[in-house]
């Protein structure tokens, strides 16, 4: 009996060192993918205008201010429609732009009072912008790029 479990044993831990070796050289060769979140990606891009339709406190946007982790300040919903002169071939890209779109900082917080008072946000007021499609790969379909207002600028959330 003593003999079966020794044999076990060796036979088990020779196993799990194989798999083992294994997985590291398998996660080594793939470590470069695993860091690609989706993929490898490629997008087209169309640049255009977004321009403000509304920004509204929302229930929400305002719930943000007491939610655990968040910035500590009530939000607001900022709207936008965007507009490109390039020709968008695809029949889905071009259905998804005809409605709006919701903009949101880059950590999905919504935008402050001050913030919309910094970038001057206002409906009617248009800003550069522009638009990624994916073109190979499963990352997020559409993307939408703003140099301002810039969507990293966490200025009004509590140290």
């Amino acid at each position: 009996m003593q003999r079966l479990i020794f044999t076990f044993i060796i036979v088990f831990g020779t196993f799990m060192l194989i798999f083992k070796g294994l997985a590291c050289s398998k996660s080594e060769n793939m470590s470069a993918d695993v860091r690609k979140t989706g993929g490898d990606c490629s997008y087209v891009s169309y640049p255009g205008i977004a321009t403000i339709t509304r920004t509204v406190k929302t229930e929400a946007s305002s719930k943000q201010a007491t939610m655990k982790g968040g910035p500590g300040y009530e939000g607001y919903e900022i709207w936008f429609l965007f507009k490109t002169e390039q020709e968008i071939k695809k029949r889905w890209v071009r259905k998804g732009i005809e409605k709006e779109r919701l903009f949101l900082l880059a950590n999905s917080w919504y935008p402050g009072q001050r913030y919309i008072e910094k970038y001057n946000i206002k409906p009617g007021k248009s800003y550069p912008c522009t638009l990624q499609v994916i073109s190979r790969g499963t990352c997020t379909p559409t993307i939408f790029k703003f140099a301002e207002p810039k969507r990293d600028d966490y200025f009004e959330a509590k140290q």
